[in-house]
């Protein structure tokens, strides 16, 4: 990834971006996880641009705050303690997308945060380990979420949660339990996604085989709607559990019990989860 032109951003409208500084440092992920589109596009091969064009691209930024789009930021460890050694001096503040396992290394935890990373955005996906093991994703354990979590907030990074729902053992009961575990482990903001079997994955080819897709409107596939038939939920507690988790996450009383945790990094929690309450507010209002 040697010598990637840098985008003209100066030809760009900033206002039809809700994210328009972003920067991309490695591309292709280790993983492979069914339902993920990554892979398909980018391949399992862990790529990385050199250290020194990334921080020249960020230098000639014409703000302090940046995205990395990379699915996996931390993806190897030894790139990324260097490049967040680098950012230091920059005095920027930036977030990006990550895994859990970047809890356990102690020092790549600290110099994300002393670099300016400010949150992180990461696929929990669910709280079962029988969905992990189906779509391949076994790597990421239920029982570590809570510790990791606890060891992000403590050198005072923000997350935001990644869910799935529509795995094939998820029953009705999916949404009130990762409500729950969001409440009580103070998650600063979360996404949640209805299961999408994009093409080019495992999942969709598994579905096709199974005749389970119902949809194959292509405008349909953006993570909030229904297009196949779930194992253990029908089609419309499936996508009514959506609606409501958006919207009982994101009620005023649930977003100040997160966001007032601690006065380090208020104002990043605030803006975040009034921008996904905006979302939600657009969906309609299931009573439970």
């Amino acid at each position: 990834m040697s010598g990637m032109a840098i985008p003209r951003r100066d030809l760009l409208d900033s206002s039809m971006y809700s994210s328009f500084y972003s920067v991309q440092a490695t591309r292709g992920c280790p993983f492979n996880c069914e339902f993920c589109t990554v892979t398909a596009f980018f391949g399992q091969e862990f790529r990385t641009r050199p250290v020194e064009e990334v921080i020249e691209e960020i230098k000639g930024l014409d703000t302090k705050e940046f995205f990395f789009i990379d699915d996996n930021i931390t993806g190897r460890a030894v790139f990324s303690k260097k490049l967040f050694k680098e950012l230091i001096p920059l005095n920027r503040k930036w977030g990006g997308q990550t895994t859990l396992n970047f809890a356990k290394d102690d020092e790549l935890l600290s110099l994300y945060a002393k670099s300016g990373g400010r949150y992180a955005f990461i696929g929990f996906e669910t709280l079962s380990d029988e969905n992990l093991r189906k779509i391949s994703k076994s790597w990421n354990s239920p029982d570590g979420y809570r510790e990791a979590i606890k060891r992000i907030h403590g050198v005072g990074i923000n997350i935001v949660g990644s869910f799935i729902f529509g795995l094939d053992g998820d029953g009705p009961d999916v949404f009130e339990k990762t409500y729950n575990f969001i409440m009580e482990n103070k998650i600063d903001a979360a996404q949640f996604h209805i299961l999408t079997p994009f093409p080019g994955t495992k999942l969709y080819d598994d579905m096709v085989k199974d005749d389970r897709i119902t949809d194959h409107d292509w405008s349909k596939y953006h993570t909030g709607e229904v297009v196949f038939k779930p194992a253990k939920m029908t089609e419309r507690e499936l996508q009514e559990g959506y609606w409501w988790i958006f919207h009982k996450t994101y009620e005023m009383k649930n977003v100040l019990r997160r966001s007032l945790r601690s006065p380090r990094g208020l104002a990043y929690r605030i803006g975040t989860n009034l921008s996904y309450r905006r979302k939600a507010r657009k969906m309609p209002y299931v009573m439970t």
